[in-house]
C-alpha cells in the first residue's frame, strides 16, 4: 500500500505490527475516521438525493399496490437475481440461468461450488430479513450469522466463520506487499464495528441515503472478515433501507449498477479512502439507487402485464385452476420441471401437473428446454428474459 496516496482527510495510515499472510509482519495499514457530519453537499449531491428518493418512493409505491402473492412472485426471483450479481463481482462465474436451473433441480456437476455461494447468498439474506421482521436490530450478532450463513461449505469457509478476523488481510494484490490497500489491523476491528452499529441506530437529521452510502464505504473499509466482505456489504444496504422503512419490501438491490459500473465502484471508494472525496462516492451511489428504482420499476410492470396476460389465456382455454398455479410458479423460477415441482412444490399426481404443463405449452408462457423424453425442463422464455436480461 502507498502510504504517501493517503492525504489524511478521511484516515491515517499507521504503522504497526501483526500476523499477515501467516507470519509476524511490521506493515502499514489505514484506520478510517469516524463517519463525518460536517459534510456541506454540492448542489449536483442535493439533486441526485431528490431524484434517488422520487425513484425509491415510486418503486415502494408500485411494490405497495401488488398483490402479496404477486409480489411474493418477484421478490423470490429478484434475491436470486441479487445474489447471482453480488457473486459475480466477486469473481463468480456462473449465469444466473445456471441458478436457476439448479434450484429447478437440475444438479449438474458443472460449476457446483460456484451456485452453492450463490444459494447460500440467498440464504443469508433471508434469514437475516426474517431476523428484521422479528424486531432484530442490525448488529454485530446478525452480521455474524449472515457470515456463517454465506461461507458455509464455500471458498473461504476455513476462514473464521461467523467471526471478525484476527488476522491481517488487504485488497487489490496477489501479496500484502503489493496491495493497493491494507484495511485496518485485525484489534481495531471490533471497536470500528461498533462504531457502525452505533451510526446505524442514531437519530439525527442526516439523509438515510446519504447515511447507507457512507455506512457502505464504512464497512467495505473496515473489511471485519477474512473473506465474504464486499457481498456482505452490500446486502446491507438492502438490510438497511428495510430496518429504516425506506422500502417496505426487499425489490431494491443497488448491486446491478455496482456491477454494470465495476470499476468506478472500485475507484470511488479508493478515492474517498486516499483524498476524502465523499461527494463523488455519495454523488455515484445516489445515481445508482435511482437507476436501479426505475430499472426494477420497469421490470415488476412488465411481470405484472405477462402475469395478466398468461392468466387471460388460460381462461380463455377455459384451463383449470392447477393451471394458474403453474403459471405462477415459473414467475418465482422461470425453469421447472415437473418431478421438481411434484416434490417441492405441488403435491399432485405426474399426469394432472403434466396436463397443467400442457395448458401452459398451449398459450405459449413455456416451451421446452430440453429434449430428453424424461425429467423435462421448461422454461418461461418472457419471464427469464426480463430477469437475466440488464
Amino acid at each position: 500500500m502507498e502510504s504517501n496516496r493517503f492525504n489524511g482527510k478521511a484516515g491515517t495510515v499507521i504503522e504497526g505490527k501483526g500476523l499477515v499472510d501467516g507470519s509476524e509482519q511490521t506493515y502499514s495499514y489505514f484506520l478510517p475516521k469516524k463517519f463525518p457530519d460536517d459534510l456541506v453537499f454540492s448542489n449536483n449531491t442535493i439533486k441526485l438525493l431528490a431524484n434517488a428518493n422520487l425513484c425509491v418512493g415510486e418503486l415502494k409505491g408500485l411494490a405497495k399496490n401488488i398483490t402479496r402473492s404477486t409480489l411474493d412472485l418477484f421478490i423470490k426471483a429478484y434475491k436470486r437475481r441479487e445474489a447471482w450479481l453480488s457473486t459475480k463481482i466477486e469473481g463468480t462465474n456462473v449465469s444466473l440461468t445456471d441458478v436457476f436451473l439448479s434450484e429447478a433441480g437440475n444438479k449438474g456437476k458443472k460449476d457446483v461450488g460456484n451456485i452453492r455461494e450463490i444459494l447460500n447468498y440467498i440464504h443469508s439474506l433471508d434469514k437475516a430479513l426474517k431476523r428484521l421482521e422479528n424486531g432484530v436490530d442490525i448488529n454485530k450478532d446478525l452480521i455474524n450469522e449472515m457470515h456463517f450463513n454465506l461461507l458455509k461449505r464455500v471458498r473461504g469457509s476455513h476462514r473464521n466463520l461467523g467471526e471478525y478476523r484476527r488476522v491481517q488481510n488487504w485488497i487489490d494484490g496477489k501479496t500484502w506487499q503489493n496491495s493497493g490497500f491494507i484495511p485496518p489491523h485485525y484489534e481495531k476491528v471490533e471497536s470500528l464495528m461498533q462504531d457502525l452499529f452505533a451510526y446505524m441506530k442514531r437519530e439525527d437529521d442526516i439523509p438515510r441515503l446519504i447515511k447507507i452510502a457512507l455506512m457502505h464505504y464504512y464497512f467495505e473499509t473496515v473489511h471485519p472478515y477474512e473473506d465474504g466482505n464486499g457481498r456482505l456489504g452490500r446486502a446491507l444496504i438492502t438490510l438497511y433501507l428495510i430496518k429504516q422503512k425506506i422500502i417496505e419490501e426487499p425489490v431494491l438491490y443497488v448491486t446491478p449498477f455496482f456491477e454494470k459500473n465495476r470499476r468506478q465502484y472500485y475507484d470511488l471508494l479508493t478515492k474517498v479512502r486516499a483524498e476524502g472525496d465523499y461527494l463523488s462516492w455519495l454523488n455515484f451511489f445516489l445515481d445508482g439507487v435511482c437507476q436501479t428504482s426505475q430499472e426494477t420499476s420497469k421490470k415488476i410492470k412488465i411481470l405484472i402485464k405477462l402475469r395478466e396476460d398468461y392468466h387471460k389465456r388460460l381462461k380463455e382455454i377455459s384451463a383449470t385452476p392447477l393451471s394458474f398455479t403453474l403459471a405462477d410458479l415459473f414467475f418465482e423460477n422461470p425453469y421447472w420441471s415437473i418431478p421438481h415441482i411434484i416434490e417441492f412444490k405441488i403435491k399432485k399426481n405426474y399426469p394432472l401437473i403434466k396436463r397443467g404443463i400442457d395448458n401452459l405449452l398451449k398459450i405459449g408462457l413455456v416451451t421446452e428446454y430440453t429434449a430428453r423424453k424424461r425429467n423435462k425442463f421448461y422454461v418461461a422464455r418472457e419471464i427469464a428474459t426480463v430477469f437475466e436480461s440488464d
